[in-house]
């Protein structure tokens, strides 16, 4: 427990100084019309480690569990050394201020924006209600395509999120198109949890588990750029770090409230499909609220 709460906090303050480092290094080279597209190749990048790592914690694990945690903590050391030794100064606060200086004005900021709140929101309720399609799709699956196909099916899905995160690399994030786009994310993403479950064959839920994470490969880095551009340099990564956190805390109290609620009945293949079928329908009604609200919302 202890281990899982301290990689929950380090996951914090890795997303907000990892997204502030980009986005200021690209102010420092007057390229900030790229923030898209860079936010975009990155996602790619995390799209296919995840793929890589699914895989070969798959072949470790059928030799011994352990093995791949092993195999984990050596890349991320390898990870660590590339950062100590590769990366520059370019990524730096164009200004900056004390860390308590940086919380009161990420605090100040995130208070006074409608868009900034609503970001926070968006991520929590997006990330909550499509968590059961992430925790559940291997007991789905398995007696469908059998356990070494389920190396197959997370090909699919990695490789569905890599697509969708190249699809905003190349078209990019108008900034009159946020929302619009966000929502149209956040709808397909929707669609797919909640038909998903209905079909008894392999082929069609794998296809439709397919739109749902081209949907979701399109929403990361879409939400991250629009935080990124209405915060400022001199607490950017305060302000990331501490948006992770209140999106991790209120992902948890969903996620315990669902738990809750299904205390009494077993995850058999019924209640994995009640509960996908339900929260895809939450996403599909938030996201058309989005579509709708967008004016009030793009700030």
């Amino acid at each position: 427990l202890l281990v899982e709460i301290g990689l929950g906090v380090g996951d914090s303050f890795m997303s907000g100084a990892r997204q502030a480092w980009i986005t200021d290094a690209l102010a420092r080279r007057n390229q900030e019309n790229d923030l898209d597209r860079v936010f975009g190749t990155a996602a790619i990048f995390n799209s296919t480690g995840f793929c890589g790592g699914g895989v070969i914690g798959a072949a470790l694990g059928l030799i011994d569990f352990k093995l791949s945690w092993f195999a984990g903590s050596i890349l991320a050391g390898a990870s660590f050394l590339v950062s100590l030794y590769c990366m520059n100064s370019h990524g730096e606060p164009l200004k900056r201020i004390s860390e308590i200086a940086a919380l009161k004005q990420s605090l100040q900021k995130f208070k006074a924006s409608p868009a900034l709140i609503w970001a926070v929101i968006c991520t929590i309720l997006v990330m909550s209600f499509s968590r059961p399609m992430f925790y559940f799709w291997q007991p789905f699956f398995g007696p469908r395509s059998g356990q070494f196909g389920l190396a197959f099916v997370w090909i699919a899905i990695t490789c569905s999120i890599a697509i969708g995160n190249y699809v905003i690399r190349n078209i990019g994030v108008p900034k009159n198109k946020e929302v619009i786009r966000i929502s149209s994310s956040i709808l397909i993403m929707g669609f797919g949890i909640a038909i998903i479950g209905h079909w008894p064959d392999l082929l069609t839920p794998l296809a439709i588990i397919c739109i749902y994470n081209f949907g979701h490969g399109m929403f990361r880095p879409q939400i991250d750029v629009f935080e990124q551009r209405r915060v400022r340099s001199e607490y950017r990564a305060t302000y990331g770090s501490l948006s992770s956190f209140l999106q991790g805390l209120g992902n948890a109290l969903i996620l315990f409230i669902f738990g809750f609620l299904l205390l009494d009945y077993k995850w058999q293949e019924s209640v994995i499909v009640t509960v996908w079928t339900m929260c895809g329908a939450l996403l599909t009604i938030y996201g058309i609220a989005c579509h709708l609200l967008r004016k009030k919302i793009q700030d």
